[in-house]
């Protein structure tokens, strides 16, 4: 096993928290006023303290948030936006794509601890992790429908299909 307590990602506004001991990474976000609700500065930071973990010192991830929800999907202000697309759309899948690409080529095994909520972004990325860890009273939810930004080659609908099924 792997020794050692640090702490990075800490960095103003604090948005991600990393901390290593024993050899297991807890990436932890890090918005509990607002629920763990994904802006893009949230977004790059998680991507940035994933992509900084020390492979060789890591024998296994987990993703989880401070505060009453793991993660309440993208903030309001970004997907009720009606310039979505133009403003947010491309920025939003490449750190998408970036984060969920680490997530499934990690040599060792990838979770989602929830517990209060795990809604849109937040459950779809615990689809590329190997395990989904959640609490008695967590709400799973994807409401992107209701935005407007769920049609029928969106990102929750590819990555649904993607996903990879283990029958029971």
């Amino acid at each position: 096993m792997r020794s050692g307590r640090v702490v990075i990602g800490m960095t103003t506004p604090g948005l991600v928290a990393v901390d290593r001991s024993d050899g297991i990474a807890t990436v932890r976000l890090n918005r509990p006023d607002k629920l763990n609700a994904v802006t893009l500065e949230l977004l790059s930071e998680l991507r940035d303290a994933l992509v900084e973990l020390p492979e060789e010192a890591v024998d296994g991830l987990i993703i989880a948030g401070n505060g009453p929800a793991t993660c309440a999907g993208m903030d309001r202000e970004i997907v009720a936006d009606e310039e979505y697309d133009e403003k947010y759309a491309d920025e939003i899948n490449d750190l998408n794509d970036e984060i969920y690409g680490f997530l499934t080529s990690r040599p060792y095994p990838t979770a989602v601890a929830a517990h209060g909520a795990l809604v849109g972004i937040g459950f779809i990325l615990s689809l590329h992790c190997d395990f989904l860890v959640l609490g008695e009273e967590t709400t799973l939810s994807l409401p992107e429908v209701q935005f407007g930004i769920a049609e029928h080659e969106s990102a929750v609908v590819r990555e649904l299909k993607s996903a990879t099924y283990v029958p029971e």
